[in-house]
C-alpha cells in the first residue's frame, strides 16, 4: 500500500513537472513567433518607406530651388513653399501617398503587434514600444507634408496655415533617415536580449 501510494505520487510529481515544462516550453515558443513576426514588418515597413524619403528629399529641393523665380509672393512668408505647392505640389503630394501606401500594411502590422506583446511578459518592453512609435512617426511626419503640398488652393494670408506649412517645412528627410536608423537599433537590441531570455527559459 505504501509502495503503491509513493509511486502514484511519483507519478503525479512528474506528470506536474512533465506540464510545467510543456507551459514553458510554449510560452516560448510564442514569445520566440513574436519577435519572428515583429522583426519581420518592421524591416518590411524600413524598406517601404525609403522610397518616400526619397521623394521628400526632391520636393525639399524643389521648394529651394523655388528662390531664383522672380514673381514669387515676396510679401508672404514662406514663398518659395508657396510657389512650389501651386505649381507642383499636387503632383509631389499623390507620389508621397501612393508610395506611403506601400508602407500601410506594415505599419499596421507593427501597430497590431506591439500592442499584443504587452502580454507576454518581456523585459523592457518600453524600449521596443518606444522605438515602433518613432518608427511609425516617420511615416506621418512625410504623410503630413503630403497633406500640405496637396493643398494648392489654401488662403496662405491665414496665420494658422502659415504655421500648419511652417511646421511641415522642419520635416527633414536626413532627420527621418536619422531616426529610422537609430530606432532601429534600439529594437534590434531589445529583440537580441529577448531571444537570450527565451533561450534560457526554453
Amino acid at each position: 500500500q505504501i509502495a503503491q501510494t509513493a509511486a502514484t505520487l511519483f507519478m503525479a510529481f512528474v506528470a506536474y513537472r512533465a506540464l510545467g515544462t510543456w507551459r514553458q516550453q510554449s510560452r516560448a515558443k510564442l514569445k520566440s513567433d513574436f519577435l519572428d513576426q515583429l522583426t519581420d514588418a518592421v524591416h518590411a515597413y524600413i524598406d517601404q518607406i525609403h522610397a518616400p524619403v526619397s521623394v521628400l528629399r526632391i520636393v525639399k529641393i524643389a521648394i529651394e530651388s523655388q528662390s531664383g523665380i522672380t514673381n514669387l509672393y515676396k510679401n508672404l512668408p514662406n514663398p518659395e513653399a508657396v510657389a512650389f505647392i501651386e505649381s507642383n505640389g499636387k503632383h509631389y503630394s499623390e507620389r508621397l501617398l501612393e508610395l506611403l501606401e506601400n508602407c500601410k500594411e506594415p505599419l499596421i502590422r507593427i501597430r497590431s503587434l506591439a500592442a499584443k506583446g504587452q502580454t507576454l511578459g518581456f523585459n523592457d518592453y518600453d524600449k521596443c514600444t518606444d522605438a515602433c512609435k518613432m518608427l511609425a512617426w516617420q511615416y506621418e511626419r512625410i504623410e503630413a507634408v503630403a497633406a500640405m503640398i496637396g493643398s494648392e488652393h489654401l488662403n496662405w494670408h491665414n496665420s494658422k496655415i502659415q504655421e500648419a506649412l511652417e511646421k511641415v517645412l522642419t520635416v527633414d528627410p536626413e532627420d527621418i533617415e536619422n531616426h529610422l536608423k537609430s530606432n532601429n537599433v534600439s529594437f534590434l537590441e531589445f529583440v537580441r536580449g529577448s531571444y537570450d531570455s527565451v533561450l534560457k527559459d526554453a
